[in-house]
């Protein structure tokens, strides 16, 4: 799966993470027939980055994410930050429960909508998302369930 997100490297447009169509995805079922190509000079711009995964389990981000957050003083808070933390060696990941920097609600877009994909912003990919903050890309269950990634939404902070 390759996914791309609207950039405008002049500011000139208004482009918003919320907007339809902000992230493509293209997914291969057949890969062995992918040939590396390179994009015509005008269309080259920025680089790409393969990302690899790891099977782990998650656990939901905080307290928007559940209907009764248990963790009730600072030491029980941390302590479960801290069991989070060891099960995300990257910030970047597939599935799993977004996480967030900023936000004070749970991003997911309904209770039909499953994370796919939460990036964090890298200085070194030039991915800045809301300030410095992480991307989170949903998908519907049942889309997901037929490899249809053409209704992505998104959401930043």
């Amino acid at each position: 799966m390759s996914l791309f997100v609207a950039d405008d490297p002049d500011g000139e447009s208004e482009l918003f993470w919320g907007d339809p169509g902000y992230i493509h995805a293209e997914f291969f079922r057949d890969i062995t027939k992918l040939v590396p190509t390179v994009p015509p000079d005008s269309v080259a711009r920025g680089s790409s980055c393969t990302i690899t995964f790891r099977q782990t389990f998650d656990l939901p981000f905080d307290e928007y994410q559940v209907e009764e957050w248990p963790f009730q003083t600072d030491e029980l808070c941390a302590s479960y930050d801290d069991l989070r933390n060891a099960l995300h060696q990257s910030d970047d990941y597939l599935l799993g429960y977004p996480s967030h920097c900023s936000l004070a609600y749970d991003p997911t877009p309904g209770v039909e909508w499953i994370s796919l994909f939460t990036a964090n912003s890298d200085d070194e990919l030039d991915w800045s998302w809301h300030d410095g903050d992480k991307l989170m890309i949903f998908i519907e269950i049942e889309r997901l369930k037929k490899h249809d990634f053409s209704n992505l939404r998104s959401d930043a902070g």
